[in-house]
């Protein structure tokens, strides 16, 4: 059972030692990371949280590192489950578990600076309302905690609306998904569990129903994890179901009032994103089984049947299009032509 807080929507009366924070944490075979990543809550400035994983099926010590080096901490609960083969359903397996009044998702092989939780009471106590969202700090790290990247918000603004953070969000301009979410926001969207990045998609779905999202300046460090299922090179050819998400989101925002400029910024990376995965299926196509090679042309296909003019017309690509006249298979005999020149422009036989 979940006893999740409502809220006025014009006012409230927090004080600093009321709010609960639930971190939900999905974990499959995180043995390496998760000590770091448990500590980085236990660290807290902020006392009053909880901590929620989900052992989706691990065949590592993930559970055992739980049971038997924090099961003393009572804030802390672990869930075991058959493995789902996606974290956002171990996330809303979790989902059903959360008492706090704000959700923050931390990835297993992830961890946040000591201070992301005070740093989250200082803009709720600033605000006449309770934000929907908080965005802190995101830095990208490597495997030796180097910084690659950094979202550090949007310059000069201490909180945006929703809609132009789903706008910003097309393209990860200065903002990014690892938000701190209003609980019966994040219940009411629930979590992808369909495509490989399917949590993008929520992030700005959340984004868009969100009537406030505020920034605070505690820090959340993204592990780049060259082991992680999005980063393998054995499941290349899964990040095909990219394609899919992008699809989604396309006709999300088809379906809902958002900005011209988010419907125009979506048109152009379905479409380059399309020709990109052609381009990569090309370079693979004599690497890969038949069977992977038919699934691959076949999620390929589908997506370009719902490719219109107007799309491509967005695409840096565009004269494929041209080309093509939106035949699959004279499309795909073009880009192999094209791809023949550019390789032999660059490459010319002596």
């Amino acid at each position: 059972q979940h006893n999740t807080t409502q809220h006025n929507t014009t006012q409230h009366n927090t004080t600093q030692h009321n709010i609960l924070f639930s971190f939900v944490m999905a974990a499959y075979n995180a043995e390496k990371y998760i000590r770091p990543a448990i500590d980085s809550v236990i660290n807290q400035k902020y006392k009053n949280w909880e901590l929620i994983i989900v052992d989706d099926g691990s065949i590592d010590s993930t559970s055992k590192i739980v049971e038997s080096e924090y099961s003393s901490d009572k804030r802390i609960r672990l869930i075991k489950q058959e493995n789902s083969g996606n974290a956002g359903a171990a996330r809303n397996t979790a989902l059903r578990y959360v008492r706090g009044e704000y959700i923050q998702i931390l990835d297993s092989d992830d961890y946040v600076s000591e201070d992301l939780l005070s740093s989250y009471l200082d803009v709720i106590e600033s605000c006449i309302n309770l934000p929907d969202m908080i965005i802190p700090i995101a830095y990208m790290i490597d495997d030796e905690c180097n910084i690659i990247r950094k979202w550090e918000g949007v310059p000069d603004k201490k909180s945006i609306s929703g809609k132009k953070a789903f706008e910003l969000s097309i393209n990860w301009n200065g903002i990014h998904g690892f938000d701190c979410i209003k609980t019966d926001l994040m219940q009411s969207i629930k979590c992808e569990t369909k495509n490989l990045n399917g949590d993008e998609l929520i992030a700005r779905k959340l984004f868009f129903n969100a009537k406030e999202v505020c920034f605070a300046n505690g820090i959340y460090f993204y592990r780049n994890n060259p082991n992680s299922t999005t980063r393998s090179s054995k499941n290349q050819l899964k990040m095909f179901e990219t394609l899919n998400t992008e699809s989604e989101l396309l006709q999300y925002t088809k379906d809902n009032k958002t900005s011209i400029k988010s419907k125009i910024l979506c048109k152009k990376n379905y479409a380059n994103l399309f020709i990109h995965f052609v381009l990569i299926y090309l370079s693979l196509e004599n690497k890969i089984e038949d069977t992977e090679k038919s699934t691959v042309k076949l999620l390929l296909k589908k997506n370009f049947s719902k490719i219109k003019p107007s799309i491509f017309f967005f695409s840096k690509y565009s004269v494929f299009f041209l080309l093509s006249f939106m035949n699959f298979d004279l499309f795909m005999k073009e880009i192999k032509f094209c791809k023949k020149v550019k390789h032999f422009l660059h490459h010319p036989s002596p």
